[in-house]
């Protein structure tokens, strides 16, 4: 996860609280599990987060910014935050999200797939 500042925490809460952020592009578990065991030393969560942003950050349009921006406008201004970090909090908190979801799954690949070699 990335350091968010204190006055951001609320809006990485928010973005964490949402639905699940969908994804254009397929998350693979196992081609995950398999990168990450090819590797001498693999970051689980480093290369899961990886992975999820480069599938769902096309879902957060310019469209998307602007509405969001709009809506929270107010609170932005009362915390005396900067807008383009209130609403990269709030990305955060949805890639982490995304990010917790698979991460079980990638754990079940990476134990098939080292049970499978013994």
């Amino acid at each position: 996860m990335h350091r968010i500042k204190r006055k951001y925490w609320g809006f990485y809460l928010e973005g964490r609280g949402e639905r699940r952020l969908r994804t254009r592009d397929s998350i693979e578990a196992a081609a995950i599990a398999k990168q990450l065991l090819e590797r001498e030393d693999g970051d689980l969560f480093e290369t899961l987060r990886m992975a999820v942003h480069k599938a769902a950050e096309p879902s957060l349009t310019p469209r998307i910014k602007r509405a969001w921006l709009a809506e929270r406008d107010a609170d932005i201004r009362e915390a005396e935050c900067d807008p383009e970090e209130a609403y990269q909090a709030w990305c955060q908190g949805r890639f982490d999200e995304l990010v917790s979801a698979y991460e079980a799954a990638v754990i079940d690949e990476i134990s098939a797939q080292v049970l499978e070699d013994e």
